[in-house]
């Protein structure tokens, strides 16, 4: 009974090891993580033209200042999708700063693309600079702005 009563004690005194769980992360780390899942999917969506996807992805407010100079909606980018300006034959993305303040997530970088078919220097290597904004909103983060510049590389 004393052996009883002692294994008792000491498992008392021990340390309480619950069911085993994933180490939380620093929230600037999660919500990085957690933009950079949305932004590949943001990537997939426009591949293969899945806009529903974007629906969820991107704010209804969403504003993009395009390398062509000109500011589109979230319907408008929608179009350029349906239309095939968006097909990309290649491309490489390069993050270069990426910050989270509030609630508020900034992705700045450049990307080597390869330019599709129908546009100027369509087959051609093209360079771009560029800011997505993404929003924490009702527990997830979505995009609201993105600004591409082509720089000349001819």
């Amino acid at each position: 009974m004393k052996k009883l009563l002692a294994i008792l004690l000491l498992a008392a005194l021990l340390p309480h090891r619950g069911p085993t769980q994933q180490p939380t992360l620093p929230p600037d780390i999660q919500a990085k993580k957690e933009i950079g899942a949305a932004s590949a999917a943001v990537g997939h969506a426009i591949e293969t033209k899945d806009t529903a996807a974007l629906e969820k992805l991107w704010s209804p407010q969403m504003l993009v200042n395009s390398p062509a100079n000109r500011v589109l909606n979230r319907e408008e980018v929608f179009q350029a999708i349906r239309e095939g300006k968006l097909e990309y034959p290649s491309i490489k993305t390069e993050i270069e700063s990426f910050q989270i303040i509030g609630d508020i997530g900034i992705m700045m970088g450049h990307q080597l693309f390869i330019e599709p078919a129908g546009l100027p220097h369509a087959g051609k290597q093209r360079q771009r600079r560029f800011t997505n904004v993404w929003q924490h909103t009702n527990g997830t983060w979505i995009q609201i702005a993105r600004q591409a510049t082509e720089l000349d590389l001819e």
